[in-house]
């Protein structure tokens, strides 16, 4: 969604402003992995997180990048696994 060096205070708060139209938010994370900012969103309801990864999928942010939105290993997530 934005190269590293567009990573700031703000982003977190703009990605939750989008993700939140789509139902309530639990948690986003924010990481870079090598030159990718990869954004982890945890939805309260699983139901949610089906009806956004459909909007947001291949979705173009900024008009440079196209947004892949997959579902990922929650117990991953929690131990820290982002490389997967």
């Amino acid at each position: 969604m934005v190269y590293p060096e567009e990573v700031d205070d703000f982003l977190k708060d703009e990605v939750k402003e989008e993700c939140q139209k789509h139902g309530p938010v639990k948690d986003i994370t924010i990481v870079q992995v090598g030159g990718e900012i990869r954004i982890f969103v945890r939805y309260e309801k699983m139901e949610d997180a089906t009806k956004a990864r459909g909007i947001f999928d291949k979705r173009f942010f900024n008009g440079r990048f196209k947004i892949e939105a997959t579902y990922y290993d929650e117990e991953l997530l929690n131990h820290q696994g982002y490389l997967g």
